[in-house]
């Protein structure tokens, strides 16, 4: 009879026990505080736009003075964001001095930097602070992906931004090319022409001087017929030259 009660009691203490336990399980809550940091996607956005609030009136700084000004912000910033704000003052410096010396607004300094969307207002950041959060697995998936997808169109994004203004350079360069190809062509039709009045009259002044002070009769008369030589081999030279620069504007289309 003794065995008998204290196994019921026994029991009785373990239902109660483990009662309990899965009541509290359900109603578990994480007291640890979090951090607010924003998303990757946003975080070049975010850097950009804050540290530039700083710098708008500093335009006459040289590169090193703006510089230590970005650096002296970027050591106010939480600990999860001081490398990463000093790693984009280093990579976007040269840019940032240069549109800040054209007078650009904070928001198209960013845009110009391919830091944000035009038509996207700028997202800040939430003071870090101690806050009661509930462990919910399928809410950080849900903000994982967002985060992937919202990555994966700004690469894609700035991709087409590149390849935009590769093919903006290729052309300029082409364009660029063909204009000093076609004013060569065009010198060399000019260089002809102007040889051709030239030697001709060169020709035709030796012959009236020259050929005047022969003694009259054969000498005279075969003086005269080499200058006419001379300037036919001259027209024929200065045909093909005027043949080789109209050769050279069609062929590169001028």
């Amino acid at each position: 009879m003794q065995i008998v009660l204290v196994l019921a009691v026994t029991i009785s203490i373990t239902h109660a026990y483990f009662g309990w336990s899965s009541s509290k399980d359900y109603n578990f809550v994480d007291e640890r505080p979090s951090t607010s940091v924003p998303s990757a996607s946003n975080l070049a956005c975010f850097f950009c736009s804050q540290l530039l609030s700083v710098t708008k009136h500093r335009v006459g700084l040289s590169q090193n003075q703006l510089r230590a000004v970005l650096h002296d912000k970027c050591r106010v910033l939480p600990i999860v964001l001081k490398d990463q704000c000093f790693t984009f003052v280093e990579t976007s410096l040269p840019e940032i001095y240069f549109s800040l010396n054209y007078d650009f607004s904070t928001k198209d300094i960013c845009i110009r930097l391919n830091l944000c969307e035009e038509h996207n207002p700028f997202k800040t950041v939430a003071p870090i602070s101690s806050t009661t959060t509930t462990t919910n697995s399928n809410a950080s998936g849900n903000e994982t992906t967002d985060s992937t997808t919202e990555k994966t169109a700004t690469t894609r994004h700035k991709a087409r931004v590149d390849r935009t203004e590769r093919r903006s350079a290729e052309l300029t360069n082409k364009l660029e090319e063909k204009r000093i190809t076609c004013a060569f062509c065009e010198r060399m039709l000019e260089n002809a022409k102007n040889y051709a009045v030239t030697a001709k009259a060169d020709i035709n002044s030796f012959a009236t001087t020259a050929c005047s002070k022969l003694p009259q009769g054969r000498y005279t008369e075969h003086c005269y017929q080499l200058a006419e030589q001379k300037i036919a081999e001259l027209a024929k030279f200065v045909d093909q030259q005027v043949i080789e620069a109209l050769w050279c504007a069609e062929l590169n289309q001028c």
